[in-house]
């Protein structure tokens, strides 16, 4: 491809920032397609990436209709843990959006959020005390350092929820 500043026929591309530049001048010739946000199979086969801060960790749409509970028949543990994540969720990012924390860490939090409802902590708890007091471990255990009580005051929630969801935690091996 030819650069149309200095008229050489030097244009790469840039696969990480998806874009079209002159080796020769540094002209951004264009954008093209960003390849870094899907995996390859086989084949040429492309999978978005999954991730445990989404609903089904972002792996797509189940048909209503193929669900046990529609057809009378008994729904699984794990039905119930992601139906319960799915409603935490946005509990989760508003806590996450509020400390600004980080994408590693949010990934990590989302685990462990799904370990606690494993154990059946969550239940009869607030799902914004819960978020809160994940969050603020699994930020302690990267070193930052985050204040629940200064937290609690901005979801209108009491320091007390929240340090008792701590406590239910904390409890648990």
């Amino acid at each position: 491809m030819q650069c149309s500043g200095c008229g050489k026929d030097s244009v790469v591309s840039d696969s990480e920032g998806g874009e079209f530049y002159c080796s020769n001048c540094g002209l951004v010739a264009g954008q093209g397609y960003d390849y870094s946000m899907h995996w390859y199979g086989e084949e040429g086969t492309s999978y978005a990436q999954t991730s445990f801060t989404k609903a089904n960790k972002g792996l797509g749409t189940i048909d209503p209709n193929d669900l046990p509970r529609h057809k009378g028949m008994e729904v699984s543990e794990e039905e119930k843990i992601e139906r319960n994540f799915e409603t935490a969720l946005p509990a989760l990012r508003v806590v996450w959006g509020l400390w600004q924390v980080p994408i590693h860490i949010r990934e990590e939090c989302a685990i462990r959020y799904r370990k606690i409802i494993r154990k059946g902590i969550t239940h009869g708890r607030n799902s914004y005390a819960m978020a809160i007091a994940a969050t603020f471990l699994v930020c302690e255990e990267y070193g930052i350092t985050r204040n629940t009580e200064e937290m609690a005051k901005t979801m209108n929630l009491s320091h007390i929820a929240v340090a008792k969801c701590l406590k239910a935690i904390g409890k648990q091996p």
